[in-house]
């Protein structure tokens, strides 16, 4: 009897020890509900990560507008159209690199959205005219451009970034 009582108080003891920790379906229900909490902040946050990366390339392309036209400035330069940083003029290109401070190859890997990402930046210029006596200025990368007029576009967004 006394051996029997020995065991009975052991096993006791055993399933003492053992209940302390949560059991694998406890484990597994906690880890789905964090599963789908993630899923739906996730999807939550995606949205703006991106819209801030277009944002990001909108200040970006408005400097390199702001060096275009400080490169331009009191020089005699012809019009230039679409022309990536290495095709501008000569005596504009050296002015924008140093103003924009990084080599065309940098400021392609700069841009980060999805519409401007891997796109070439490309650098418009028209003379002033009678009508016009600021001249036209446009940089432009993919679906994304700002000009001197004061407008940029995003031809994915009708509403366009800030016209």
């Amino acid at each position: 009897m006394k051996k029997q009582l020995k065991k009975l108080q052991e096993m006791k003891q055993k399933k003492e020890l053992g209940n302390k920790g949560f059991s694998l379906i406890e484990l597994i229900i906690v880890i789905a509900i964090m599963a789908i909490l993630m899923a739906l902040i996730g999807l939550q946050v995606l949205p703006m990560v991106e819209k801030s990366r277009v944002n990001s390339d909108y200040q970006t392309l408005d400097s390199c507008l702001t060096a275009l036209q400080t490169s331009v400035a009191d020089k005699t330069v012809s019009d230039f159209s679409g022309k990536t940083m290495s095709q501008v003029p000569s005596e504009v290109k050296e002015e924008l690199e140093r103003l924009i401070g990084f080599s065309e190859a940098d400021l392609k890997k700069k841009l980060q959205s999805g519409d401007a990402k891997g796109n070439d930046v490309l650098f418009t210029y028209a003379a002033p005219t009678a009508s016009n006596k600021a001249g036209e200025f446009k940089v432009a990368a993919g679906t994304l451009w700002v000009s001197n007029n004061g407008s940029s576009k995003d031809s994915n967004n009708p509403s366009g970034g800030t016209d």
